[in-house]
């Protein structure tokens, strides 16, 4: 899933829809950490599409941890934690390219 995401993120740099460094990776593996087990679906379009769910819906987003649950995940302090603009930012364009994809 990961791959997927950094894939995506790379695609939509590509075609000018985020700006370079919006997804960095580690904010990117940071955010799947976060979904439960139970979200990852037996194949990867289940996988995806759960997971994006629970971040937009059920996920309650300012308590995301890094993956290293030093610091939380989405706060305005610099180098440490994703902007939380940067993540909607993302995650807005995710749910977008999808939807017309699909």
């Amino acid at each position: 899933m990961i791959r997927i995401l950094k894939n995506l993120r790379a695609r939509l740099v590509d075609d000018g829809v985020l700006k370079k460094g919006v997804g960095p990776s580690y904010y990117l593996e940071g955010l799947l950490y976060n979904v439960p087990p139970t979200k990852f679906g037996s194949s990867y379009e289940d996988c995806f599409v759960n997971s994006i769910n629970w971040i937009q819906g059920e996920a309650k987003k300012s308590e995301l941890l890094c993956a290293n649950e030093q610091y939380y995940l989405l706060r305005n302090e610099p180098h440490v934690c994703w902007s939380p603009a940067d993540a909607e930012a993302f995650l807005a364009a995710t749910v977008k390219y999808w939807k017309e994809w699909t």
